[in-house]
């Protein structure tokens, strides 16, 4: 990766700084024989472009699930090795937590990628949590700016409004968590925004709980009822249960919004949230 070459291809655009971090960022991650995710679509563009792809190489058709974290520029190339762009896509909008590279509207996808030739079905119902935990949930999406994304309709099954705290300081929280925890058959996952809440939370639980687990982004399996898990990792996974030890730490910008939307979402039954400091 030259230094001058990028420099000259950005037109003054990007930084020397940054131009250095790239070039060295580069250079470290090709000499461990490594690439970035972000790096697959342009490379599968710059082969398709340089050598072509064969309809024997081209798959039947594609489901791509977990869409809104997916760039318009990654779908397009997945239209590209399908046959008969025989493609379905699925995802909401309100759980895009990857901003900067993921969908804002289900409409410019179809228009700038698909032609505007898609087939398009909004599903609204939501069939995991409460009415009461998914009115809260759409009170925090009712924050966001993108006024594209639709709102979760629950079935009509009834709950415990989720539980809002305020706590003295972390010890006060640890305490009344281990409360909950104890002698409880509910699946419970502690949802954290941030690895190093996570991190803490657990080593501060462990000593006192045998069965939980410590999840992050090299976990393959968990035994057990309880976890610790960031939120980002959380999408997709349901518990009985969930536990926001840090409600206080999320603001309103998109990304965190979103964020602690799919965190609240991933009960069935039960939220419990914690604050210290401002709460809104």
């Amino acid at each position: 990766m030259n230094f001058e070459t990028i420099k000259k291809l950005s037109h003054g655009k990007i930084e020397d700084e940054k131009i250095s971090y790239i070039c060295d960022y580069t250079k470290a991650m090709l000499d461990k024989d490594e690439i970035e995710n972000e790096d697959l679509a342009p490379i599968l563009y710059i082969h398709k472009y340089l050598f072509g792809l064969d309809d024997a190489g081209k798959f039947t058709h594609i489901v791509v699930d977990e869409a809104q974290d997916f760039s318009e520029f990654k779908l397009y190339l997945l239209k590209e090795i399908v046959k008969g762009d025989s493609i379905t896509i699925v995802g909401d909008v309100a759980q895009g937590i990857y901003s900067y590279r993921g969908i804002k509207s289900w409409d410019d996808l179809n228009n700038h990628v698909l032609n505007g030739k898609a087939t398009y079905k909004m599903l609204k119902k939501s069939y995991r949590s409460t009415v009461e935990i998914m009115e809260y949930a759409n009170s925090v999406i009712d924050k966001s700016k993108n006024k594209s994304i639709v709102k979760a309709e629950p079935i009509m099954r009834h709950g415990d409004v989720p539980e809002i705290v305020r706590i003295r300081d972390y010890d006060e929280l640890i305490h009344d968590i281990l409360n909950n925890l104890q002698d409880d058959e509910l699946t419970t996952a502690i949802i954290c925004k941030t690895d190093e809440m996570t991190k803490k939370i657990y080593e501060s639980l462990k000593k006192d709980i045998d069965d939980i687990t410590l999840i992050n982004d090299k976990t393959e399996l968990y035994k057990g009822r309880k976890i610790v898990i960031p939120s980002y990792l959380s999408k997709g996974l349901e518990f009985d249960r969930v536990i926001i030890p840090d409600a206080d730490s999320y603001n309103d910008t998109e990304l965190e919004l979103k964020l602690f939307y799919v965190a609240i979402t991933r009960p069935l039954h039960k939220l419990k949230l914690y604050y210290m400091n401002l709460y809104n």
